[in-house]
């Protein structure tokens, strides 16, 4: 199995041809760190890195893999060498200025930084240009964020929203539990032997089951709380009468939020239940498990769906003709909106704010980017259940308008702005 974690996203508009993607993506082709640099990032072949096209394509599969390369100094270690430094030249005589105090600084830590050996993480990825979804095999929101953002700088705009379901998944599998005639989808299931995590509605109501046999005291505490990890499997057809066990962690959070898979294996259950293939050169074994992973991937998010309403797509997809478009929570109706449905008509009453960001949806994303000190793609598409190219255009507009700064080597960027000013 090429994933054992995945974080899902549903993609619209992806309408690149693998000659194009190679072309776009070469441009930021991976380069190993330096030895005083803090990060390093770029595209490589996802079958092997030393081939030179930087995407592969299987039918409707299109995949390709984001490396990164990043070394970190603890402050405190850098403070030590720069006070040893200096005090080595004040036994000397020399004066220190606090230009000579900064450049000795900046010396010891890349000093450091040489000595260091880089973290190595690759974020292997897949887009199903046939059924519209996009995979990482990652649910580090830092590492989703580099290779989206690196994607999205390569090739353009595309619209992409973590993939959330219509219904409240971790109310719905509370109520599996504990409650008569709530069902999941056919072959999914809860693994009573594996770990379990809710949260009831205050922060401090938390409780873990090691196993749950679904005891009366057990579910007196369970009753009422969401369920934000769970370990499920899904028993998945294979052939007629014949199927395959896999094993997988759901991860969400209380209230209708994206999910993530960690954990993703198979699970034998017989001597001759066996997920590989046969013999065979390396290509094909590659791009069978490559299809076999596109065909899981699939099967287990399609599961989860049926489980729980549906999917939620975008809040600016195509509407059916003669519908009006709805403006957004905040009151504001996008260009983009106003472009499909010139023709059709705006709600009566609407006060209709036409531009790239709404300004009140950027207003509160401003305030929580103060709030928080921090600022990433993902972070307000989370808060504010927004698209990535959307949370993308917040997170610009503030670096124009001075709150961050623009994103340092390592990708990320600094607040300018603190609470109260």
């Amino acid at each position: 199995m090429i994933f054992t974690e995945a974080s899902i996203y549903r993609l619209f508009d992806f309408k690149h041809s693998l000659e194009e993607l190679n072309e776009k993506l070469s441009k930021h082709r991976y380069s190993p760190i330096g030895d005083t640099s803090t990060f390093a990032g770029g595209f490589i072949n996802p079958m092997d890195p030393v081939l030179e096209e930087q995407a592969i394509q299987l039918g409707h599969l299109f995949g390709f893999a984001y490396r990164v390369e990043e070394k970190k100094v603890a402050p405190a270690k850098v403070h030590e060498l720069t006070r040893k430094r200096i005090k080595e030249l004040e036994e000397k005589g020399s004066a220190i200025t606090k230009q000579l105090e900064s450049d000795i600084e900046d010396s010891a830590r890349k000093e450091l930084l040489r000595l260091e050996v880089p973290s190595v993480h690759v974020v292997t990825g897949f887009i199903d240009a046939k059924q519209n979804w996009l995979y990482l095999n990652t649910k580090s929101g830092k590492l989703c964020d580099y290779a989206l953002g690196a994607m999205r700088k390569m090739i353009g705009s595309f619209r992409l929203m973590p993939a959330r379901t219509a219904k409240n998944s971790s109310t719905i599998l509370s109520n599996h539990l504990c409650r008569e005639g709530v069902s999941l989808a056919k072959g999914l299931n809860v693994d009573f032997e594996g770990k379990l995590k809710a949260v009831g509605e205050k922060a401090s109501q938390k409780v873990t089951f090691d196993g749950i046999g679904l005891y009366e005291n057990e579910l007196a505490v369970l009753d009422g709380m969401d369920i934000i990890e769970a370990d499920l499997y899904l028993d998945k057809s294979v052939g007629e009468d014949d199927f395959q066990r896999w094993s997988f962690k759901f991860h969400t959070k209380k209230g209708d939020q994206p999910y993530q898979l960690s954990k993703i294996s198979h699970i034998p259950l017989s001597q001759d239940d066996y997920s590989g293939f046969g013999n065979g050169d390396q290509d094909t074994y590659y791009n069978a498990d490559w299809l076999l992973t596109a065909d899981l991937l699939h099967s287990l998010n399609q599961a989860l769906g049926d489980s729980f309403g549906g999917f939620n797509d975008f809040e600016d997809k195509e509407k059916p003709e003669g519908e009006n478009i709805t403006p957004d929570k905040d009151g504001t109706i996008w260009a983009s909106e106003l472009q499909k449905a010139a023709s059709k008509g705006l709600p009566e009453g609407v006060t209709v704010t036409v531009g790239e960001v709404g300004q009140s949806l950027y207003s509160q994303a401003k305030a929580l980017v103060i709030s928080e000190q921090r600022a990433s793609v993902s972070m307000l598409q989370r808060a504010f259940k927004i698209g990535y190219n959307r949370a993308a255009e917040l997170i610009e507009k503030m670096e124009v308008q001075g709150v961050v700064t623009a994103p340092s080597h390592n990708g990320l960027r600094e607040v300018l702005i603190k609470e109260g000013e």
